[in-house]
């Protein structure tokens, strides 16, 4: 398995397989230092930066192609971690682990907050343009 450093950058100190091999992407020689394996293949760092990334939510090596940039935790995350953790806000259509449910749709609780008050009659949240002004 690979270790990776705070930025999800291959960690060139470790994953290493041996010397004189050449990446199984773009085919170029490999020194020792700078070969890397994953799911069977040796990859050139470069390669394996470009190809692969760290799930910081699931700690998994995933194809680069499964990123997902995820703003509210400021990391990415793969697409299963983020269908499975994460909830679209229907205003502003970021990512939260935590969201408010209104309605059978999810918030953020800043876009919430914009847009719903709190009903003290009825004990609920309303959508703002359907709460009547007190002055009515």
């Amino acid at each position: 398995q690979t270790k990776h450093s705070q930025d999800g950058m291959l960690d060139s100190t470790e994953g290493i397989l041996g010397n004189g091999r050449c990446c199984d992407n773009c085919g170029c020689g490999v020194d020792f230092d700078d070969v890397v394996g994953e799911n069977g293949n040796e990859y050139c760092s470069d390669c394996f930066n470009e190809l692969f990334f760290y799930c910081e939510h699931c700690q998994e090596t995933c194809p680069s192609a499964d990123e997902n940039y995820v703003k509210s935790v400021e990391y990415s995350v793969c697409d299963d971690c983020l269908s499975q953790n994460f909830q679209c806000c229907e205003n502003c259509n970021e990512h939260f682990e935590d969201t408010v449910e209104e309605n059978g749709e999810h918030y953020c609780q800043d876009c919430h907050d914009e847009l719903f008050a709190y009903c003290e009659h009825c004990g609920c949240f309303e959508l703002i343009e359907n709460v009547p002004s007190a002055a009515t």
